[in-house]
């Protein structure tokens, strides 16, 4: 991957909230996890405030009581108001600081759930698109950077400048009319150079987060245990080393290019910065020879106009890191409010009946940048309580078929149906509550087998789950582990994780199903790692499992097809031929060719010469 390939890979668009958007927002999110938090920011705004005040006010005041000559008692009581009234509020500052430590924290722990929350919720087709990735990507950076929390400072902090750069500009004005103009001529170079510069992060996030994205992913997967096996066996690690190196080199000529609006930026400060004294000190040394200014008021004058040049700088570069961190924050609100092609709340709650009877009509579906479609005017209708077997080949739209039954997906065109009516009217999440589904690529999480199973932490019904380990064929094995259920899976999370053997993780996800005990039952290639006795044994067990049930067993093997009402056998994207086993044999078309095909390797092993008939009859 090049970084023209990652330039051209998609055009840039400009975000979606402005700042005032993002600033709403963000207050809002401190409001409501944290009211005690958005308090104390403000307290902190006010309190920092009143100390730069006196602070300003402190020596010119001691200077001057000299000046008047008033004594003793009044320079003391300067200093006691000014000095004391600094020290106190600084002490104030100082105690908030240290308490809105766990008050950022929460936040930054709750906006995180937010996050996992929108991932766990979110539509399965956003899953498809780089857009969506991207902007996952981005959301997680927003919060593990603590975007909210240093965007409240940034906030926070270009308010204190602003107003303190009206406060000391009001000085300058009154020393001379000349200089608030040619302060706000230069301050307007500064700002719109400056604004130019930092748009750099906004024309370029997408490209950044697809390289770290990129990163990320060989990262997380090198301590993985299957690629790790792989990566041994294989030798791939200098071709892990070489795509490190490659999306390395693109992040660091995106780098360089950034660093060298930032170091142009610098230069440009750096000049009006110096025009901007220059130019006051020069005005303000004149005042003093001609003798029109006290030593009192040439010394607030001085640190006015020193302190004005921080706030010239401190106001343009809040203003330019409040864009950036809106930048971040805008890319956790796109993420937070990415829109859902499905319906949820807004959708109709699924009709309850005594069985559910679903109809692919004239149904067609191609994934996002492919150029062929996966599945051409597909129709079947999977009956109330059959058990229908769907066969193909690799590649043949199997998997998709599965995907729209289960509504994780919607067809381009054509209508899926349950009991007559287009899921797309349902709450999908009611929808999803019809199905218990083993897919080919399963999750078993490192957790308890109890909350494998029961997929939940909390109410398990532990008569329900023996039953399903009992039923599932489970049960000798738990027996054999001291810590029973209880026994965590898996050894990224916990070190007395244990790891279960394919067929022993096939009757898990067998007890998982049991136990949702739902309508529907899919099974998506489950057994494809498993040898022909293990993979029958599971089959008979799923098999007594969906008495009375909608069942859709899917396979590349013949295993299931016996025991099911009806097989489809899938190819090109349709459902090429449909009847018993026994109708499909006797129709001598590609299902009987294909079980031909295996029968033999199980009969002869002779599995090169099934394999070459094979390649004849779709030459």
């Amino acid at each position: 991957m090049s970084e023209k390939d990652v330039k051209d890979k998609k055009t840039r668009e400009k975000p979606t909230y402005g700042a005032p958007r993002c600033l709403l927002f963000t207050c809002g999110r401190v409001w409501r996890y944290s009211k005690q938090f958005f308090i104390l920011i403000w307290t902190t705004l006010a309190a920092n405030l009143i100390c730069t005040v006196l602070n300003f006010y402190f020596a010119p005041s001691l200077i001057g009581t000299l000046e008047r000559g008033e004594g003793i008692a009044a320079f003391m009581l300067t200093l006691l108001v000014l000095g004391g009234g600094q020290a106190l509020v600084k002490g104030i500052i100082n105690y908030i600081d240290k308490n809105c430590v766990s008050y950022r924290q929460i936040l930054k722990s709750r906006l995180t759930e937010e996050v996992t929350e929108k991932i766990a919720a979110t539509s399965y087709p956003n899953f498809l698109t780089e857009k969506f990735k991207n902007r996952t990507s981005q959301a997680f950076e927003a919060t593990e950077s603590g975007v909210i929390n240093s965007f409240c400072d940034l906030i926070t902090y270009f308010l204190k400048t602003l107003i303190l750069f009206g406060f000391y500009l009001y000085f300058l004005t009154d020393l001379h009319p000349l200089l608030g103009f040619v302060t706000g001529i230069l301050s307007g170079i500064m700002f719109f150079y400056n604004r130019w510069a930092y748009a750099w992060g906004q024309r370029h996030r997408d490209e950044e987060s697809e390289v770290w994205r990129k990163w990320d992913y060989v990262r997380d997967n090198m301590v993985k245990l299957p690629f790790i096996k792989e990566l041994k066996l294989f030798g791939m690690t200098g071709w892990i080393e070489s795509i490190f190196r490659e999306v390395y080199m693109i992040s660091a000529r995106l780098s360089v290019k950034r660093e060298k609006f930032f170091a142009w930026r610098g230069v440009v400060n750096i000049i009006t910065n110096v025009l901007q004294q220059g130019f006051a000190f020069y005005i303000l040394i004149s005042a003093a020879i001609r003798g029109e200014i006290t030593a009192a008021r040439f010394v607030l004058l001085v640190s006015a106009i020193d302190n004005f040049a921080a706030q010239v700088g401190g106001v343009f570069d809040s203003i330019n890191h409040v864009r950036q961190d809106c930048l971040k924050v805008n890319n956790f609100m796109e993420f937070i409010n990415y829109p859902e092609p499905f319906k949820f709340e807004n959708g109709a709650p699924v009709p309850r009946a005594d069985g559910y009877e679903i109809k692919l009509e004239n149904v067609s579906y191609t994934y996002p940048g492919a150029d062929k479609k996966t599945l051409d005017r597909f129709d079947i209708t999977i009956r109330r309580g059959e058990k229908l077997a769907m066969v193909g080949l690799n590649g043949a739209g199997k998997t998709t078929v599965v995907k729209l039954i289960c509504g994780f997906i919607d067809p381009d065109e054509g209508r899926v149906l349950l009991n007559g009516q287009d899921i797309r009217d349902f709450d999908r999440r009611d929808y999803y509550r019809l199905f218990s589904a083993v897919f080919q690529q399963f999750s078993v999480i490192d957790s308890t087998i109890a909350q494998n199973i029961s997929q939940t932490v909390e109410n398990i019904d532990r008569l329900k789950l023996d039953d399903c380990i009992k039923k599932a064929g489970l049960e000798k094995t738990i027996k054999k582990l001291p810590q029973g259920i209880e026994t965590h899976l898996g050894r990224d999370v916990y070190d007395d994780g244990i790891m279960l053997s394919g067929g022993q993780t096939q009757r898990l996800l067998l007890a998982r199903a049991l136990y949702k005990n739902a309508p529907i039952l899919v099974l998506d290639e489950p057994t494809a790692a498993l040898d022909p006795l293990a993979e029958n044994d599971i089959y008979m067990k799923y098999n007594a499992m969906c008495s009375g049930k909608t069942s859709v067993f899917i396979s590349h093997r013949f295993a299931s097809t016996r025991f099911c009402d009806r097989v489809v056998y899938v190819a090109d994207g349709r459902a090429a031929e449909v009847g018993t086993h026994d109708e499909l044999i006797k129709l001598g078309g590609g299902y009987a060719k294909l079980f031909e095909v295996q029968a033999r390797y199980y009969r002869e092993g002779d599995i090169r010469e099934a394999i070459r008939k094979e390649k004849e009859n779709h030459a």
